[in-house]
């Protein structure tokens, strides 16, 4: 059976051709021994206006290396790595907006270093296993998928990619199994829990705040199956993942009020137990895509006992696509929310405990806001936009999401053009806007306008 990672393969092993164009000898012969060690990657520089943190610092420059490797190291095996080090806080002293949290990146002198990817992967006939960090995204629907529960994602790096740059790997053993019909069956065992990373503002005076992941057990860890059909008229999954919340909750661990009549509270950022139930599926019929993401998340706070958790809930996408010529393509979506026992925060405060109730009052507020439980039903609609021009050296794009309830948005306009086949410049910018409990609004310091100029190698 022929596998769309076969190709890959077999196409990372070719050289390119001797007459390739715009290539001097001395560049064929690099490229030739990048080939042979299946090394490329890309040299970024950037200007961010504002960072990603909640604070008021401008101006940063940034300095982004990627080095990828796709090594066959036998008849079916192949290593693939991806290294990222990230120097984005040039000119800046860095401060961390976590307050001393850990992070899945480590920070020593402004720079940031991260082993993205790192696996071997064993390709048989009928079955492919892979082993080591790796990237594991799911969902079909654009920008937004419920059902994306197992990789973590980092939104105070500045890289104008987005979200899918904002991905991080998680260790796993990932087993893939091709069945009759074009089905694939792909089971994910993660042994310790990853946290996605958030901007934080800063404490009210007086708290503490630590996260808290659960310990490094084997009953701690992890694990999904998906069914995943590929290539034919219609592609579709139906999914199951046990694990942990990447975004975190806010949960009070102590308070009391001090001598000057203040409230001293220690917090954590937990990352609750859930299952995750979902489906998906994307066609296509003449110039029209249709697609679709669904997935209802069981809690760990099923009856809403606990103030700071979040309860169950049911999330969906449904987009269409339009192409309008080879060079101008639409992806409008409804994005949607249902939290059937929706958690108000004052409900802390009937709490005897003044100290404990205020306390929990903010923390249940946090949780709400950064895991979009603020209503029982929330509508919104996302919109993406890309026109290229120039016989595709430039690519205009811009994306957009807006939620009714707290009239709150985002949009990201973006240029990229090809200078040469390893030059590239982009430009764009970020807005955030809406009050401030809510999704983008708590945020809404971060907008700004960002340039880049990348070498791919």
């Amino acid at each position: 059976m022929a596998r769309a990672s076969d190709v890959a393969v077999a196409a990372e092993d070719l050289p390119p051709p001797d007459d390739a164009p715009d290539q001097t000898t001395g560049d064929r012969r690099a490229r030739a021994a990048l080939d042979r060690l299946g090394l490329s990657g890309s040299l970024a520089f950037d200007y961010y206006s504002s960072n990603h943190d909640i604070d008021d610092r401008e101006h940063f420059l940034g300095v982004n290396l990627v080095v990828k490797q796709r090594l066959k190291l036998a008849e079916d095996v192949r290593w693939v790595g991806e290294l990222r080090v990230l120097a984005q806080q040039v000119g800046h002293e860095h401060e961390d907006a976590t307050h001393g949290l850990p992070r899945s990146l480590r920070y020593a002198d402004e720079v940031t270093s991260e082993l993205r990817e790192g696996y071997v992967e064993i390709a048989e006939t009928d079955w492919e296993l892979r082993v080591g960090r790796q990237l594991i995204p799911w969902g079909r629907a654009d920008e937004i998928n419920p059902t994306d529960v197992i990789s973590p994602k980092n939104y105070t790096l500045l890289l104008p990619e987005g979200p899918a740059a904002y991905r991080g790997g998680v260790n796993a053993l990932r087993l893939d199994t091709f069945l009759p019909g074009r089905l694939r069956m792909i089971g994910v065992y993660v042994p310790f829990a990853e946290q996605t990373t958030i901007p934080l503002s800063d404490l009210p005076e007086g708290a503490r705040l630590a996260e808290r992941l659960p310990a490094i057990r084997f009953d701690n860890g992890s694990a999904g199956i998906k069914l995943d059909r590929s290539g034919g008229k219609v592609d579709a999954s139906l999914a199951y993942y046990y694990g942990y919340n990447l975004l975190p909750e806010v949960r009070v661990v102590e308070a009391h009020a001090n001598q000057t009549g203040g409230i001293t509270a220690d917090a954590d950022l937990a990352h609750g137990r859930q299952h995750m139930i979902g489906a998906d599926f994307a066609t296509a019929a003449g110039r029209f895509g249709y697609r679709g993401e669904v997935a209802w998340v069981q809690t760990d706070n099923p009856h809403a006992r606990r103030v700071e958790s979040i309860v169950p809930y049911l999330a969906y996408v449904l987009g269409i696509e339009r192409s309008f010529s080879d060079s101008f393509s639409v992806i409008l979506q409804y994005v949607g929310r249902f939290v059937p026992d929706r958690i108000d925060p004052e409900r802390a405060l009937r709490n005897p405990d003044r100290a404990l109730a205020e306390a929990q009052f903010i923390a249940a507020k946090s949780t709400v806001v950064i895991n979009q439980q603020l209503d029982t039903v929330q509508n919104g609609w996302s919109v993406r936009l890309d026109k290229k021009f120039w016989n595709d050296t430039l690519d205009c794009e811009l994306l957009g999401v807006h939620y009714f309830e707290r009239n709150d948005f985002f949009i990201r306009p973006r240029l990229v053009y090809d200078l040469t086949d390893a030059w590239k410049a982009s430009v764009g910018g970020e807005i955030f806007h809406g009050p401030k409990n809510s999704t983008f609004g708590r945020v809404q310091h971060n907008s700004g306008a960002f340039v880049e100029l990348k070498y791919s190698f």
